[in-house]
């Protein structure tokens, strides 16, 4: 009877170590921001629309294959850093720019300088998914929740160490 409960918790615990693994494997996040818009009014009545944005792998595995798709192409575009891209464009008329990969917390900008319309963008993906559009740069929930995680117990075992050595001076 022991060899089957042997047998039994050594699979349970396989599968649950198994298990854990695939949650905490890395994930490649990758998300985007504007950095700025501007419109200028020159001289003549020209209208130059300046407009930039971000996007940072905030994960831990590289994001392979990021596209940046926009209604049409835009007149100017510039990426910083410098990074090889394909061009693309779709039956519709839709225009791509594919990075083959973004290592983990890298970022790059895309800046865009246009005469007569602002460059729409469709959706920012990579292989993992599509890319999410954030206010500002911040940090995944789950890693603010895990750094909650850690100030708490930091504060716990700090608080249980000061109420021991007060019970200790307290006892003599």
């Amino acid at each position: 009877m022991t060899d089957y409960k042997t047998i039994l918790v050594t699979a349970v615990f396989s599968f649950l170590v198994g298990f854990l693994l695939k949650l905490i494997k890395g994930k490649s996040r990758v998300y985007w921001w504007n950095s700025h818009n501007f419109l200028f009014t020159l001289p003549n009545d020209l209208l130059v629309y300046t407009n930039a944005i971000t996007v940072k792998n905030f994960g831990t595995k590289t994001a392979d294959k990021i596209q940046i798709a926009h209604h049409t192409k835009p007149e100017y575009f510039k990426i910083y850093p410098a990074l090889p891209y394909i061009e693309t464009i779709t039956p519709q008329n839709e225009h791509i720019v594919e990075i083959d990969n973004l290592a983990a917390n890298q970022d790059f900008t895309i800046e865009f300088l246009s005469l007569i319309n602002a460059p729409q963008i469709l959706y920012i993906k990579s292989i993992d998914g599509y890319s999410k559009l954030i206010t500002k740069p911040a940090y995944p929930t789950k890693t603010i929740i895990f750094g909650f995680f850690l100030i708490t117990t930091s504060f716990g075992t700090a608080i249980y160490w000061l109420i021991y050595l007060i019970r200790i001076l307290l006892s003599l």
